[in-house]
């Protein structure tokens, strides 16, 4: 992703500066992602909701004998190999993540390439692909709805977070600073003249 975003800074700025920004946004991208993933995994730690597949995962001995009204506070499973993996449902990480990236990469290039029919393509198919990633969740029975709805609204927040916080909705600080050094320069060069 990364040589992506050189490449797309390269046609917008000089080569050391292109790869100046790309790399800022690269490592705030980063440091984003990496929230968003520490923070469903605390989430998830927390909460501990049975996936869909639970009970053919599991395999509870408690539900043999269970009538249909009838509320287990405990159990054993009989199968202990997904064990660990089974009751950690709530929210979808892989969803969360998929929206985090698919929609920081579409965003991004809206706001630093120009628009056109390569540019449009490529964030469709950037968002188009996390909507794929989150219905395969529960196609796949790993997710409820509910668990890829929380997964996209954490992914959101952090997306929030991450650009308009971290990358400062993607403005270029860099040319703007320099803008601002060559006209100090230029009136420096104008006020020596004068003198």
């Amino acid at each position: 992703m990364f040589y992506w975003m050189f490449i797309v800074e390269k046609t917008q700025e000089s080569s050391e500066s292109a790869k100046q920004l790309a790399l800022c946004w690269y490592k705030e991208y980063l440091f984003g992602f990496l929230l968003n993933l520490t923070l469903v995994q605390f989430i998830k730690f927390l909460v501990g909701s049975p996936r869909p597949h639970f009970f053919d995962t599991c395999r509870p001995v408690e539900a043999e004998t269970c009538t249909e009204s009838q509320y287990i506070y405990s159990y054993q499973c009989t199968n202990p190999a997904w064990i660990n993996q089974s009751d950690t449902s709530f929210p979808s990480g892989h969803s969360s993540l998929a929206f985090h990236s698919g929609l920081f990469i579409a965003y991004y290039l809206y706001q630093r390439k120009s628009s056109c029919t390569k540019t449009l393509v490529t964030q469709s198919l950037c968002v188009l692909l996390s909507v794929y990633c989150a219905v395969s969740r529960m196609t796949d029975h790993r997710h409820h709805w509910w668990d890829v709805l929380a997964g996209f609204i954490i992914a959101i927040i952090i997306l929030i977070y991450t650009i308009f916080h971290l990358c400062g909705n993607f403005k270029c600080v860099m040319s703007n600073k320099k803008q601002i050094l060559e006209q100090n320069e230029h009136s420096n060069g104008t006020i020596e003249g004068a003198t």
